[in-house]
């Protein structure tokens, strides 16, 4: 029977930070965080302004964006790809 070697990882020595530097990425993550807010809010107030409601001879009315479609498939990829793109500092 043989005997498995405990593999040992080297997660190197953490950068220890001090109270200032602490503040400064938790600050710097939070402006960030506002700035993609106010961008998908103002994206969705935009597009809100784009919809208008259809009242229907037969059955309830409905609500019809009045958008092309090359703006509207921009949008659409604008939005899917959004991501928090925070990366590690070496």
């Amino acid at each position: 029977m043989d005997k498995e070697e405990d593999e040992t990882f080297d997660f190197g020595t953490p950068k220890i930070l001090d109270a200032n530097e602490d503040m400064e990425f938790y600050k710097t993550g939070y402006v960030n965080l506002q700035e993609q807010l106010t961008c998908a809010q103002e994206k969705m107030n935009s597009l809100m302004e784009k919809v208008i409601y259809v009242k229907s001879a037969f059955g309830p009315g409905y609500l019809k964006l009045d958008m092309e479609k090359e703006s509207f498939d921009k949008l659409k990829s604008e939005l899917q790809h959004v991501h928090n793109d925070y990366g590690t500092e070496d």
